[in-house]
């Protein structure tokens, strides 16, 4: 019937989801303070680099002083920045979906896939874990052991001895369960 779990879907994203995603800003405002640091030490030894033209950008009026650290951060996000700090990375960072997160194979749940070999008409659960769905990984992993221990083994379904057409029924049609 195609039933599933909306909370697989959950637990395989949990792990990957940012616990603060304030932490992204503040190891970015981190790097900018250290990028700042750097310049300025540049400045003061007179490793200065002008490889373009500056002549459309911020000239100080004292040369030999170094400008503050508002003025270094005053236009982050118009400017390519200087240093390891990227505004536009953090922010894509914050864009990001979590991704899936993969589950290993326990020994148990393994070896009952083992069992699975060679038989067909499989959905779902198959016998070769790397081709199996993550979503089945997971079912697999989580209630492996309880299924081999209750019934056997992962495949508790024979197709052979389900009324097809009651099952075509009930995917091709909504249904309402009275109660």
């Amino acid at each position: 019937m195609d039933l599933k779990s909306p909370f697989v879907g959950l637990l395989q994203i949990r792990e990957s989801v940012k616990e603060d995603p304030y932490n992204f800003v503040e190891e970015y405002s981190e790097q900018e303070r250290e990028d700042y640091a750097n310049a300025k030490r540049n400045f003061e030894r007179g490793e200065i680099k002008r490889n373009r033209d500056l002549s459309n950008t911020f000239v100080p009026q004292d040369a030999n002083t170094f400008f503050t650290f508002a003025e270094f951060v005053r236009y982050r996000e118009n400017y390519v920045p200087i240093g390891q700090s990227n505004l536009v990375k953090v922010y894509y960072k914050l864009l990001q979906r979590p991704g899936e997160e993969s589950i290993d194979l326990s020994v148990q749940v393994k070896q009952a896939l083992d069992q699975l070999q060679g038989q067909s008409n499989l959905r779902g659960i198959v016998s070769d874990w790397r081709r199996m769905d993550a979503y089945w990984k997971w079912v697999a992993q989580m209630y492996g052991p309880d299924m081999v221990q209750r019934f056997g083994g992962l495949n508790v379904v024979d197709l052979g001895l389900l009324p097809i057409g009651m099952v075509s029924m009930l995917r091709n049609k909504r249904m309402s369960w009275k109660g």
